[in-house]
C-alpha cells in the first residue's frame, strides 16, 4: 500500500473529530446568539456553561467515530465513490443522533437544548461531507502530480483485459503502463511473458493484474513468484470464486471480480497498528534501559579503543538500505579482518559466522551472549528503519547471494527479534530461517508479535548461540 494512501486514510479520523467538534461549537454559538431566531423563533430557557457543554461534545464525538470505524468509514483503501460515501455519512450520523437521544432517554437526563441538538446533527453532516470533498480535491491534486499513483500492468489480451484496462485508466489512483502478452493487441504492449521480471524491475511496477486464466501452471507460478520477489501486488480475475485462503482481497470492477493476493496481512491498519505498537514499546524500553546504556558505554570505552556504537549498513524492505545501531563488540578493524576468516565460516547460505571469532573483544563476548549489543536498535525502531519483530536484518553482500525465494523476507521491515531468534537463534540453517520468516510474514498479527517478544526474554536469558 502506498504511503500516501495510508496518510489520506488516517487523516480522516482527526478531521472528522475536528469537524464534529466544530459543529457542536457552531450550534452552541447559533443558539446563544439567537442567529436563526427569524426561522425558529427566539429560544427560551437557560443553557449550560460552555465547559460543561464541551465535555458532552467530546463524549458524543467519540461515539460518532466509533460508529464510523465499525461501519468501515476509515478503511485505508476505501473504494467508495463520493455519492456512496456521502450517503453513508448521512445514514451513520442519523444513527448517531438516535443513539444520543436514546442515551438521554435511558439516563433520564434533559439535554441542554433540543435546538442545539438539531443544529449539531445538520452541521455535523455538512462539515464532514465538506471536509471529505476538500480531502478528495487534495488527493486528486497529488495524484495529478503522480504522487501516490499505483503503476499497473495487465497480463492477458481478451475482452476482460480491455474492459479493465479502460476502467483502470480512468481511475486517478492508477497509472496503467500497458499489457504483457505474447499476442498483438490494439492496447499498448510492454513486452512478452519472458520480459515480465525485467519490466517489474525497470518500470517500478506496483500491481500486476492477470486477466488471462488459461496460462500454464508453470507460467502462473512464475508470474506469482516474480511478483513476490519484486514485492508487487498480484491481482487476477478468477474462473471460480471458490477461493479460501489467507490474505485474499476480492473487489468488483463493473461487475468483474478481481482477486488480490496480498503479501501479508501486515497492511493498511495492520501496518499502522504495528508501527504505533513499535513506537510505544521502543520508547518504554529506552527509558527503562537508559541506566544500562550509560554503564555499557563506559565499559566499552574502558575495554578497548574505538567508538561506543557500531554502525553497519543493512537491507530493509524492497532492498532499501539503512544503518543499524549496535554496541561495539568487536575490534575497530573487524571488517578488514573478515576476508581472512571467510574459510572458517560455519553457517550455510549467505550468512557469515565463525566460532570463537578472534575479532570479538572481551566485553563483546558478554554483551553478545546476553544480546545487550542489540539494545541500540530500539533507536532504529523509533526512526522507522526497523520493527520490534521481523526478519533478521542482513548485510548487502549477504542479500546479494539470496536465491529468488529468499527475497520474500524483504517484504517487511527487519526486526530486533523474530521467529528465527526464538526458534534456535543463530544455530538455525538459513533455509529454516527463511521458512520461519515467511510464515511470520504470511500470518502476522499483533498477538503474534506480543508472543514472540515474550518468548524472546527466555531465549536471551539462555544466551545460547547468539550472533
Amino acid at each position: 500500500m502506498k504511503r500516501s494512501e495510508i496518510i489520506f486514510g488516517i487523516i480522516r479520523i482527526p478531521i472528522d473529530l475536528c469537524m464534529t467538534i466544530l459543529a457542536f461549537l457552531t450550534a452552541y454559538y447559533l443558539r446563544m446568539t439567537d442567529a436563526l431566531y427569524f426561522l425558529f423563533g427566539a429560544p427560551t430557557g437557560d443553557i449550560e456553561p460552555l465547559n460543561i457543554y464541551f465535555k458532552f461534545a467530546v463524549f458524543a464525538v467519540f461515539i460518532l467515530l466509533a460508529i464510523f470505524a465499525f461501519e468501515g468509514m476509515y478503511s485505508l483503501k476505501s473504494t467508495f465513490r463520493f455519492k456512496r460515501e456521502a450517503r453513508k455519512t448521512v445514514v451513520l450520523c442519523a444513527t448517531w443522533f438516535m443513539v444520543l437521544i436514546a442515551y438521554f432517554f435511558v439516563m433520564r437526563i434533559q439535554f441542554f437544548s433540543r435546538l442545539i441538538l438539531g443544529y449539531t446533527f445538520v452541521l455535523t453532516i455538512f462539515f464532514i461531507i465538506l471536509s471529505r470533498i476538500i480531502l478528495r480535491v487534495i488527493q486528486r491534486f497529488t495524484l495529478s502530480r503522480n504522487i501516490g499513483k499505483r503503476r499497473a500492468v495487465f497480463i492477458g489480451n481478451n475482452k476482460i483485459t480491455e474492459d479493465l484496462y479502460y476502467l483502470f485508466t480512468k481511475n486517478p489512483s492508477y497509472k496503467v503502463l500497458g499489457l504483457i502478452t505474447n499476442e498483438s493487441s490494439k492496447l499498448r504492449v510492454m513486452g512478452k511473458m519472458e520480459d515480465l521480471e525485467k519490466i517489474l524491475k525497470e518500470k517500478n511496477i506496483d500491481e500486476v493484474i492477470q486477466t488471462q486464466s488459461n496460462l500454464s501452471e508453470k507460467t502462473s507460478i512464475d508470474v506469482l513468484e516474480a511478483c513476490r520477489v519484486h514485492h508487487v501486488t498480484y491481482r487476477f480475475v478468477p474462473d471460480l470464486l471458490e477461493v479460501q485462503r489467507a490474505n485474499v482481497e476480492l473487489n468488483f470492477h463493473k461487475g468483474i471480480p478481481v482477486i488480490a493476493l496480498k503479501e501479508t496481512s501486515l497492511d493498511a491498519w495492520g501496518r499502522v497498528g504495528k508501527r504505533v505498537f513499535d513506537l510505544l514499546v521502543a520508547l518504554i524500553f529506552i527509558i527503562i534501559l537508559s541506566p544500562l546504556f550509560v554503564v555499557v558505554s563506559i565499559l566499552i570505552k574502558l575495554d578497548s579503543r574505538g567508538s561506543i556504537f557500531y554502525k553497519s549498513k543493512r537491507v530493509s524492505t524492497k532492498g532499501r538500505t539503512f544503518e543499524v545501531y549496535k554496541f561495539r563488540s568487536m575490534v575497530v578493524d573487524a571488517e578488514e579482518k573478515k576476508k581472512d576468516l571467510i574459510h572458517l565460516n560455519h553457517r550455510t547460505g549467505p550468512l557469515f559466522k565463525i566460532k570463537d571469532d578472534p575479532r570479538i573483544t572481551k566485553l563483546g563476548k558478554f554483551i553478545r551472549k546476553t544480546s545487550i549489543d542489540e539494545l541500540p536498535q530500539f533507536f532504529n525502531v523509533l526512526k522507522g528503519n526497523m520493527s520490534l519483530v521481523g526478519p533478521r536484518p542482513h548485510l548487502p553482500d549477504e542479500v546479494a547471494q539470496y536465491k529468488r525465494h529468499h527475497q520474500r523476507v524483504l517484504a517487511i521491515k527487519p526486526g530486533i527479534t523474530g521467529m528465527a531468534q526464538i526458534s534456535g537463534r543463530s544455530d538455525l540453517d538459513f533455509e529454516e530461517e527463511v521458512k520461519l520468516d515467511t510464515y511470520y510474514i504470511e500470518n502476522w498479527s499483533l498477538l503474534l508479535d506480543i508472543i514472540i517478544l515474550l518468548k524472546t526474554v527466555p531465549a536471551v536469558l539462555r544466551g545460547k548461540s547468539a550472533d
